[in-house]
């Protein structure tokens, strides 16, 4: 689950981090250096990305 950057390319290899221009969360850990690790208790059914395009936020 994640945003990407308009400007990210679609095809070939890609590094999934925010320096690159993606934002995202992979099973239970965000895609950043270094990961960091999410206890969810209890598991999530419903997850909510807000975007401050302006303020150059990304919230999950």
């Amino acid at each position: 689950l994640g945003v990407v950057r308009a400007s990210v390319k679609r095809k070939g290899p890609m590094s999934l981090t925010p320096k690159e221009g993606v934002w995202a969360l992979e099973a239970y850990h965000s895609l950043t250096s270094p990961r960091a690790n999410l206890r969810l208790n209890p598991l999530p059914r419903r997850i909510r990305v807000s975007l401050d395009y302006e303020g150059g936020r990304v919230a999950f």
